[in-house]
């Protein structure tokens, strides 16, 4: 997004602004932008999809010690 130099500040957070929402609204910066700033839209529209809170839960480390968990085993009488 920063590459393409005839784009203004605010032009340029409305289509930052529009991938994240995913609201699918445009004012025809990305067409002007190189490759790193399409890719740094399409990573803005897929944690926009996937909801901030998920995209965390996501990245964080889930090696939690959890307690053993014990099967009851025995015959159960039925009938």
């Amino acid at each position: 997004m920063i590459d393409s130099p005839d784009a203004g500040g605010v032009r340029i957070l409305f289509e930052a602004v529009s991938a994240f929402s995913t609201a699918g609204l445009s004012c025809g910066v990305s067409i002007a932008c190189g490759v790193a700033g399409k890719l740094a839209l399409i990573f803005a529209m897929y944690v926009g999809r996937l909801g901030p809170l998920c995209f965390i839960i996501a990245l964080n480390d889930r090696e939690e010690k959890r307690a053993v968990e014990v099967v009851p085993s025995g015959r159960i009488m039925v009938g």
